[in-house]
């Protein structure tokens, strides 16, 4: 038997302090199992939700300021997933940062811009259980994550690189440059064809070009003698030389000429009209003779069919001794003169029309008729 006195009907069953006791525990439990059933990376935000009673599902990223926290091992794959998710929505990401160990074991990621703050209902147990499947439960596509960081080291910033903007430098091809050698090139030296005509002489130029076509040839084969003059049978042989195909003689029943050579110059035809060459009264060709200039531009002005274009006798005024050409022989050397084909050296207006020819000039008058003919190059002389 106890000695407690009987119960007071007048006072209640609860007390206000008791009924306070009660209220503060149901907190304390309620604020307990809140906290432990919101999914991680989720947090209140009473202001938010006080002014705009809006919530959003875009998760933000807290910071744990408990230094006592402990990461499972789950938990920090899941918080990992879910940076890796708000990773991709955000504007701009600070690369440059470089973080201490004791941020990068605090600091799960950090948004560059601020994030429109969320105010998150307490979920109900049901509910929990659904968004943390949600959120901690792997999806089927496999996201590409970055490796674990270590505490204590430090993360690399990453350049990308994007590929419209890269350029390729197209090879460029050099050419090697020869070796350049300090001793001097050879000079290379044409050699006079003959010993008697150098290179300074008058002449020389068209000597050498009909020489090299076979149309001249030398006394020998050292020796050209320039100043020789010229007989009237060398100087048929170069003419069927200089053009062939083109008859050479006006007439063919020469008596004196030796019948081998009378029938080479026949080869090319006999004409009256152009022949180069014609004989003397009594059906002589005096094969011998020096032929002088005279005979030498009207054969090449009866030949080539020249004709003057104008007077013969003003054509003439520009010669010194024009009045010792014979009237016959005017039109032709008027002809010749302004085909250009004449050859006075060293005094351009001395003609000399009856001097013999010599060997040097009929070989600058030939070749100034191939030219006037267009068979043969203009040749720069000192005539």
């Amino acid at each position: 038997m106890n000695n407690y006195p009987p119960p007071d009907p007048r006072r209640s069953s609860i007390s206000f302090d008791e009924w306070i006791a009660i209220f503060i525990a149901l907190g304390t439990i309620g604020t307990i199992l809140v906290v432990s059933l919101v999914p991680k990376g989720r947090a209140w935000n009473f202001l938010s939700g006080l002014a705009t009673g809006e919530t959003t599902s875009q998760p933000i990223f807290t910071v744990r300021e408990n230094p006592l926290a402990i990461f499972s091992p789950t938990e920090k794959a899941g918080e990992r997933e879910i940076g890796d998710r708000a990773s991709s929505q955000r504007t701009t990401t600070d690369e440059s940062a470089v973080k201490s160990p004791q941020q990068q074991q605090t600091v799960i990621k950090s948004a560059e811009t601020q994030t429109t703050p969320i105010l998150v209902k307490p979920a109900t147990s049901t509910e929990a259980e659904e968004l943390s499947k949600d959120t901690l439960t792997p999806e089927t596509t496999t996201l590409e994550t970055d490796p674990p960081i270590a505490p204590g080291t430090v993360t690399p910033a990453v350049e990308t690189v994007d590929p419209e903007q890269t350029t390729v430098e197209e090879p460029q091809l050099t050419t090697p440059s020869p070796e350049l050698s300090s001793e001097p090139e050879a000079e290379t030296v044409t050699e006079p064809r003959f010993e008697d005509v150098s290179p300074d002489y008058w002449a020389y130029p068209y000597i050498e070009e009909l020489a090299d076509r076979g149309i001249i040839s030398g006394v020998s084969a050292e020796s050209f003698q320039p100043n020789r003059p010229i007989t009237r049978q060398e100087f048929a042989f170069i003419l069927e030389n200089a053009f062939e195909n083109q008859p050479i003689l006006k007439e063919s029943n020469f008596e004196d000429v030796d019948a081998e050579v009378l029938s080479r110059l026949q080869q090319q035809g006999i004409s009256q009209t152009n022949g180069f060459l014609s004989g003397y009264p009594g059906n002589r060709f005096l094969p011998n003779e020096d032929i002088s200039k005279l005979h030498v531009l009207v054969a090449l002005a009866s030949g080539l069919n020249l004709t003057p274009t104008g007077d013969p006798n003003n054509v003439l005024q520009v010669y010194q001794d024009a009045t010792q050409i014979p009237d016959y022989a005017r039109e032709k050397l008027a002809a010749t003169t302004e085909a250009g084909i004449v050859v006075n050296y060293p005094n351009p207006q001395q003609l000399e029309p009856n001097r013999p020819a010599t060997r040097a000039e009929v070989a600058a008058l030939i070749y100034k008729s191939l030219v006037s003919q267009g068979k043969a190059r203009q040749i720069n002389s000192q005539d």
